[in-house]
């Protein structure tokens, strides 16, 4: 009975120590972008936006009419650059985002993930824009992209 209870004890440490052995398959990566929206005296303004549509994909819609400061949109990854029309307080606009898409292998368990990076934003219908982070990461907690009206 003594040896049972050390086999028992030794088996369950061998078991929850193995979990301790996972690879860890967060990605630093993010395929997303921050736009915040800037007063021209660099201060943050929230905005109506009545309308934002990515442009060569059928119905897509991200954010109901509101109130913003910022906005957090997806990038395509099949391509190279994004295309979204904007309807704001200003009237509209157009933000064309370009970027490398690459790929970056995480570890072999986990396998590769998305990177895209050399960001660029041209625009219509706005003052200015400014891309604070040219490579996109889930490690930032502020906005990649400032869009000044």
């Amino acid at each position: 009975m003594k040896y049972r209870l050390i086999y028992i004890v030794c088996a369950c440490a061998a078991l929850f120590t193995g979990c301790l052995d996972d690879a860890d398959c967060n990605s630093e990566a993010s395929t997303n972008v921050t736009i915040g929206f800037f007063n021209s005296e660099n201060a943050s303004d929230t905005i109506r936006v009545s309308s934002l549509r990515a442009l060569g994909i059928e119905d897509t819609i991200f954010y109901a009419p509101d109130l913003y400061s910022s906005l957090t949109i997806p990038l395509r990854t099949d391509r190279d650059s994004s295309v979204f029309s904007f309807i704001t307080t200003y009237g509209p606009s157009t933000l064309t985002f370009k970027y490398h898409v690459g790929t970056r292998l995480v570890s072999e368990d986990c396998g590769l993930e998305t990177v895209l990076s050399n960001l660029s934003v041209k625009s219509t219908g706005v003052d200015s824009v400014k891309v604070i982070n040219n490579i996109l990461s889930n490690a930032s907690t502020g906005n990649d992209v400032k869009v000044f009206n």
